[in-house]
Order: structure tokens, then sequence, then C-alpha cells
């Protein structure tokens, strides 16, 4: 029996009006001017892509990213919690340097086990797995052998890229997700292979 594959576009967001400099989980600002422009250069790279289905976090920055991508298909945008960002809690729109100012000894915990400890009032990186997983598996068991978009964030998108790889959350750091970047995992039945990561090229194209 041939192998059926299904193809999933992940896209992370572009960049927002707070820029790169603070933790965004549960937050949600809009996209800035700048991010406008992103999402414009990388709907012209993908233009050519038939896709069948497109998702998005529900989250502002994600659907406004998802609404440009999709102005041109006759597709709807399906939005889920299951692909938000994780949840940073109480150092939601916080620097680094606010964090270690106000919190040190918890930030310096979670770095150091990033896996299980939870940010104050927030998830920790296996709560983040198992939600943004499970919303995979169900989308990639609705959609068999088709071609799906899904606009997410840096953190769900290294997550994916980490449990198709089976690698473990020590690795979540060894590689990046910048904003309006593609990054592809091929499902053949239910073995995932990364065929694509962080791809950029649209923002320096023309």
């Amino acid at each position: 029996m041939k192998e059926s594959k299904t193809e999933l576009i992940l896209i992370r967001h572009a960049q927002t009006r707070w820029g790169e400099g603070r933790y965004c989980g549960f937050s949600d600002p809009p996209l800035s001017s700048y991010g406008r422009w992103q999402v414009q250069r990388l709907a012209l790279h993908l233009e050519t892509t038939e896709v069948d289905s497109i998702y998005s976090s529900d989250l502002k920055r994600a659907r406004q990213t998802a609404e440009m991508l999709s102005s041109s298909r006759c597709l709807e945008i399906k939005t889920s919690p299951s692909f938000r960002e994780q949840n940073f809690g109480r150092w939601d729109g916080m620097t680094c340097e606010e964090i270690v100012n106000q919190d040190r000894e918890a930030y310096e915990r979670w770095l150091m086990d990033i896996w299980n400890y939870q940010p104050p009032g927030g998830e920790n990186l296996l709560q983040l797995k198992k939600r943004v997983c499970n919303g995979v598996i169900t989308l990639i068991t609705s959609h068999r052998g088709k071609r799906i978009v899904l606009v997410t964030h840096g953190g769900p998108v290294k997550i994916l890229v980490c449990t198709a790889l089976g690698l473990d959350a020590a690795h979540f750091w060894n590689f990046r997700v910048d904003q309006a970047s593609v990054s592809v995992i091929e499902y053949y039945d239910d073995t995932p292979v990364v065929s694509l990561l962080n791809d950029t090229c649209h923002l320096s194209e023309g």
C-alpha cells in the first residue's frame, strides 16, 4: 500500500509592535508595519503553493498573519488556542532584564529546567508540547494526504520540530525559528520528516 503524505507548513507569525525584545506568550500585540511587509513578501513566496486548509493560533499576531496570507485564497481560517505560544505567566510582556531584576531565582530555575519548571502563573514546555501536539494530531488525522498551513509561534514550531526529530528539551535552544519563517514537516502516515526549517529567503528576495 502506498504511503500517504500529509504536508504541514509551519509559519511563525510576523513581527509585532513589541519586536523581539519581550517575552510574548498569551499577550496579544498586533503586527507592526514591518511585520505586515514581511507577510506581503511571504504571501508572494507562497502564491503558487496549493493549500487545502489554513489553521492559526487565535492570538492576534498569528490571525493577522494568516488573514493576509489567505486574502487571495478561498479558504476559511480555522483558529484554535491549541496553537498559542507558551504561556509565560507574569513574565509575559517583560524583557529578560526586567525578569532578572524582579524574579531572578525563578528565572534561573526555569532556564535550568524549561521542560518541567513553570514560569509563575504560566506553563512549562511539557504542557506546551501536550497542547500543541494534540492539536496537530487532530489536524493530521482530519486532513490525510493534504497540505495544511498552520500559522503559529516560535515555541510551538520548535516543539513540533523537536518532536519530529526525537529531540528532548535540551535541544530547544539549539536552532532558530525567525518571525515570518517557513518550516515544513511531512507526515508519511504517522512518520514525520522535517523537510524545511526556518526558511526566510523571501525576506531578502527582490
